[in-house]
Parts: structure tokens; sequence; C-alpha cells
């Protein structure tokens, strides 16, 4: 199997300005600089810190890196995406940055009951502390930082956008409007909780559909995905469907798998292949991949006995590591939660 190429080839700036070499990275021991502290994302990339990273990847292979178990383990459960196989769709013999994943805040308009205030400031301190948890400050890289990422848009292959909410930030625009002036063929991922999406994106997308790709974090439909997600279910539909009607442009989903969803991926998958506005994929297991580690209270493996994982009409395996503590904490969060959303979460039953 071949080594990961994000030592060579990628970059990412993640909701709180930390340059890191993956997203699903476990920690920040591989890379641990701010890009506030930085002159040049590009000089930073080409450093000695990259290089020991490097020389660490190249020993080691990157099924031995501790930072990498996420990937190792939906590459060993044959899921259909980790950040291992987006790697490799990059040539690190070329010496160039060729994926670079940037969030400009943690800046959105979502309360996920599986996120926090590290990517959304819509969790604040009031209610991180109904959760048990410390807040995280609310994260917005300044105009020199933005630069620093604009001066490395001309050999990119990949550019991806995340947030927070990066349609809720109108310099994502810029960025983009930048790399159209320096780069021919780089395509976008924007990421997305697909529930707004201002005009000056959709015409954007309307002139240069075939650069794009949408990726919605949908968990759920209905009221299910209302108490996940906190914002109304017709809204995000709705939106989504004029993102297709304007531009042609048909939206990915990924789902965040948990406690609360696992149960029901079958009803999204059945919504997925009856709307012509998204892309459409014929397996479950497609909707796997993003599964919830933490917090550990809606991780499935987590709270979930064997005997009811086994009962989930599924297509992955999962094993339980059932914890008393986390079994107990979730009772105790979904209680809170059904009191912020003013409704009850059913993790088993249709909730309509």
């Amino acid at each position: 199997m071949n080594n990961c190429t994000f030592p060579w080839t990628g970059m990412v700036v993640d909701p709180q300005g930390w340059i890191t070499l993956c997203c699903v990275q476990s920690s920040n021991r591989l890379l641990s600089q701010h890009i506030s502290e930085i002159d040049s994302l590009f000089d930073f990339f080409n450093g000695k810190e990259y290089e020991a990273v490097r020389l660490e990847f190249k020993d080691k292979g990157w099924r031995n890196i501790p930072e990498c178990n996420s990937c190792k383990r939906n590459v060993d459960k044959d899921f259909s995406w980790s950040q291992y196989e987006c790697s490799q769709q990059f040539d690190p013999s070329i010496n160039k940055l060729q994926y670079l994943e940037f969030t400009t805040s943690n800046v959105c308009n979502q309360m996920c009951v599986t996120c926090s205030s590290q990517f959304s400031n819509q969790w604040t301190s009031a209610m991180e502390i109904q959760f048990g948890r410390t807040a995280n400050k609310t994260h917005i890289l300044n105009d020199n930082d933005i630069n620093k990422i604009c001066e490395c848009l001309t050999d990119l292959k990949l550019l991806v956008i995340k947030g927070g909410e990066p349609f809720a930030d109108i310099r994502n625009y810029k960025v983009i409007k930048k790399l159209f002036e320096v780069n021919d063929t780089c395509r976008i991922l924007i990421v997305t909780n697909g529930s707004l999406i201002p005009e000056k994106y959709m015409d954007i997308m309307f002139r240069n559909p075939k650069r794009f790709q949408i990726s919605a974090s949908i968990d759920a439909i209905g009221k299910r995905y209302e108490w996940i997600r906190s914002t109304p279910w017709e809204k995000t539909d709705n939106t989504l469907k004029e993102l297709y009607y304007q531009t042609g442009i048909q939206s990915d989903i990924n789902p965040v798998l948990s406690i609360y969803n696992a149960a029901h991926l079958s009803t999204i998958l059945n919504w997925i292949q009856e709307s012509e506005y998204i892309v459409n994929k014929s397996k479950l297991s497609d909707l796997c991949a993003n599964q919830v580690y933490n917090p550990a209270w809606a991780n499935v493996e987590c709270v979930f006995t064997q005997e009811q994982i086994d009962s989930i009409q599924k297509p992955f395996t999962l094993q339980s590591n059932f914890n008393e503590r986390d079994y107990k904490d979730s009772i105790k969060y979904t209680q809170v939660m059904n009191k912020i959303r003013g409704f009850d979460m059913d993790i088993w039953n249709d909730m309509g």
C-alpha cells in the first residue's frame, strides 16, 4: 500500500487557525504552528517542520503514525472514503502544495449536538457549561492570514473550504475569486451544512459549475435533522434544491454517524435516491465513514451494546466498547438538548 502523500502535498488550517497535516489528525504533535505566527504558508510547507514529518512518514509509513488511526480504521473497514484515499490523488514527487484545506472562522449558523465551540460559535460558553465543557473563543482569520492563503493557490489541484459554515463568511468568496485569477484547473470542495447559500456564491457557482463540489452535512431528515442540527429541515432541503436549479450542481451528502441517526441511515438513503438534486448513492456503506468519536456520549461504539448494534440494519461492522459513564452521559446530555430544542429525541423510533 502506498504511503499517505499529504506530508509532501497537503496542508490544513483548522477552525482555530492551527496548521495541521490532515483534518482527522488527532493532535498537533506532527505540526504545531498557528497561521498567525508564520510569515508564509508556502515557506512553512517547504521548511524544517514539514521536512521532519516527511522523514517520519518515510521511515514508519502512514499506518504506523498514531495520528493516522482514523484513516486506518476507515481503510480497514473498507469504507468508500478516507483522507488517506484522498491523498492518493496527488503526486508527492513534484514537491508542490497541491491540497489546501482551510477554515476562515468558526462562525456558524447551527449548533449541532455532535459539534462544539471549536467548530461553531453558536456553542456559547453558557451552552458548553451545560455539557461539561469549556468554550473555545470565536476565531476569525484576519486579512493578513487570508492573504497567506491566497498566496498558495497557484499549484493547487484541490481547495477545500470548511467551517464553521463557509457560506456564512463572505471572505471565502474572496479566496475563490483569487483562485480563479491564478489557477485554471483547481477544483473547489465546499463542506457546508447546506442551510444557506448567498446569491454571490450562487452566481460564481453558476458561472463555474464544473469547478465546484458541494458536500452537505446532512445527518437525518425531518424532525430528527432539526434536533441534531438545530435549523429547519425544510429550509435546508429547499436550499439544496435551489443550488441544483440555479447551477446544475448536485450536492454530495455526508452524514455524521452518531447514536442519534445510526438506526435511521436507510431513511437518508431513500431521500437521496428520490432527490434529483442530490448525488445518488446506492449503498448505505457510503454514508458511514464519518463517525463521531468525540463526544464519546454520542459515539455508537461507546453507548450502544453489541446487541443494539447488531439490531441495526447496517452495512458496517461496529464493535461495542460499551462504557457505563458514556451511556449515562448520553442520557443526561440528550435530556439537556431536548430542553434546548423544545422537543424530544427518539433514538430508535421514527420522529417524522
